[in-house]
């Protein structure tokens, strides 16, 4: 299933609540780990344009909200380990940025953050064990 929209960060839980009884009533289940894409922080709204992908067992409708996408693919990407919390991410983007650099690619944003677990919140998803992915060519 996909979601991609401007929520306020208020609204990101109860979203990704619709979002996983829209999948349990449609009978199906996740299948694979989880994607979270933030494209961009509107701070001074305290929005965000994010991006979510959960992977489920078997095809499901199209609601008004959520959409259902057969493919998902991440090519040619920088991959960075985020075990800590989610205040130190800034820090770990600068020193994917630093290392894109030294090795002469370009870093397409957004960073996409792929965890085993379902996701519940977005804190949740990022404080646990989560890999950063980014495009870098």
């Amino acid at each position: 299933m996909h979601f991609r929209g401007i929520i306020k960060r208020r609204e990101a839980e109860p979203m990704l609540r619709r979002l996983n009884e829209h999948i349990i009533a449609a009978g199906a289940e996740k299948s694979d780990i989880s994607v979270v894409a933030i494209h961009v922080l509107y701070l001074e709204r305290k929005e965000m344009d994010i991006e979510i992908f959960i992977p489920v067992d078997r095809t499901i409708p199209r609601s008004s909200e959520f959409d259902f996408m057969s493919v998902f693919r991440l090519e040619k990407c920088l991959l960075a380990k985020h075990r800590d919390h989610l205040a130190l991410l800034p820090e770990l983007i600068t020193k994917i940025y630093y290392n894109a650099k030294k090795m002469n690619l370009d870093v397409k944003e957004p960073f996409y953050v792929v965890s085993k677990e379902c996701p519940v919140s977005i804190a949740k998803l990022l404080v646990t064990n989560a890999d950063i992915f980014v495009e870098a060519m």
